[in-house]
């Protein structure tokens, strides 16, 4: 190659078929730029879309298609960045499989109708209502929300212990028409309420939750404890109709004033010590044979309703009603 007045010109010995590769290179090259920037380009405004819905994201149809339906307002089968951040609520009914849940991370209440497999429910760790309806084989790790506020079960089987002990979140908890284990809510910062009705737990658990308030206890079968201790601003309790239930704890609940037991009559031991305003244990049950109160100052109402079977008592200060005779009495 030769240049003159600015121009090239082949030289001898080959130099056309040269410049003629070099042109053809050249060329190559620009295309496989352009290619790379519009790759590039695609994936870039791909990324920025969002979360597609699709299979691989969201496995399940039911979740899948309440997605589509109910989210994907522009119909482009993604959600934005800007739409995640208004999901707060998801209603499923059906849905066997709850990966993706973990994307929706503004999410702040789930309800689940019927559903089967719940293990994803923990991805969702933002949540502050969860609601579980006629859902089987329940296998939540319940203490990894960290976020949950209110819980609701109902017609339920859960195969695992609800394990809320140390929540900081949780103040209303409510199991309906449900088999569970054990319930175990110790140290609950703001805990406030429980409600178990018409459901089958072995044991109920509950100690240190300084804002306890409201406790009941209707028609569990299979319940054979209750023990609440430390829960200061427990008011009133009622346990009706638990006919298993052998053994009843409210020690240290200084500021009970009624417990009420009403046909609980496997009950055999109560204990209320500590309890320093306690004034009424109502319908004692049949079977009692122990209840111990301390209570220093003040006074019970103790209404056996000619209970045959107690045989130890320790009540100082207490006013006695319809008491049979007794062995031991200390004051």
């Amino acid at each position: 190659m030769v240049a003159f007045a600015g121009k090239e010109y082949p030289a001898k010995g080959g130099g056309t078929r040269d410049l003629m590769k070099t042109r053809k290179a050249n060329s190559i090259l620009a295309c496989l730029t352009v290619l790379i920037v519009c790759i590039a380009s695609f994936c870039f405004t791909g990324c920025n879309k969002g979360v597609r819905i699709n299979e691989k994201n969201f496995p399940d149809d039911v979740f899948r298609n309440c997605l589509l339906n109910k989210e994907d307002h522009n119909g482009d089968k993604y959600l934005t960045a800007d739409q995640l951040l208004f999901i707060k609520g998801i209603s499923l009914e059906g849905c066997e499989n709850l990966e993706g849940i973990e994307y929706l991370t503004s999410l702040n209440s789930l309800s689940l109708t019927n559903c089967k497999d719940l293990s994803g429910v923990e991805k969702a760790t933002n949540i502050s209502t969860l609601k579980l309806v006629d859902c089987k084989n329940v296998d939540i790790d319940f203490s990894k929300l960290t976020n949950l506020h209110k819980l609701s079960i109902t017609n339920c089987d859960v195969t695992v212990d609800i394990d809320l002990s140390g929540s900081q979140t949780i103040d209303d908890i409510e199991i309906k028409e449900s088999t569970v284990r054990n319930v175990i809510l110790n140290e609950c910062a703001i805990l406030y309420h429980v409600y178990i009705h018409e459901s089958s737990a072995d044991t109920v658990k509950m100690s240190n939750c300084p804002y306890m308030n409201s406790f009941t206890v209707d028609e569990v079968q299979n319940l054979s404890s209750v023990e609440i201790t430390e829960c200061e601003k427990m008011g009133s309790a009622y346990i009706v109709r638990c006919p298993d239930l052998k053994e009843l704890s409210f020690r240290e609940c200084t500021t009970l004033l009624h417990l009420n037991l009403i046909y609980c009559d496997g009950v055999k031991e109560v204990d209320v010590r500590g309890c320093k305003y306690i004034w009424e244990v109502f319908n004692t049950p049949d079977a009692l044979e122990t209840l111990d109160s301390s209570v220093k100052p003040g006074y019970v109402i103790l209404c056996v309703d000619d209970n045959p079977t107690i045989r130890d008592l320790h009540l100082p200060q207490i006013r006695i009603e319809c008491l049979p005779e007794v062995e031991f009495i200390t004051r």
